[in-house]
């Protein structure tokens, strides 16, 4: 199956793939964690042939412990809904960056 994104660039993915997701919030940036949100229910799109992944890096400022709490909420509600056939395919990590 052939798909493009939103930039054009085009994603094959046939049986069993591996998709992966990722995001960076550069500062305050909070719409990222709206962004990352929308990755994690894209878990319905790749759930029946599909391991899925969604990584985000965040940069570290006064909010990022609230952005990274709220992520993780989102992806673990996500998980208890999909239920246990997929608890072991999708898979959400938020990695910290410290800034200078």
């Amino acid at each position: 199956v052939r798909d493009t994104d939103l930039y054009k660039r085009f994603v094959y993915k046939s049986k069993e793939s591996v998709a992966i997701e990722l995001k960076y919030r550069h500062d305050n940036n909070a719409s990222c964690v709206t962004e990352v949100k929308k990755d994690i229910e894209k878990i319905s799109k790749y759930k029946e042939d599909s391991y899925y992944f969604v990584i985000a890096l965040l940069d570290r400022n006064d909010e990022t412990q609230d952005s990274q709490k709220a992520i993780i909420e989102f992806y673990n509600a996500k998980k208890d809904e999909m239920g246990e056939e997929y608890r072991d395919k999708f898979f959400c990590k938020v990695l910290t960056k410290e800034v200078e």
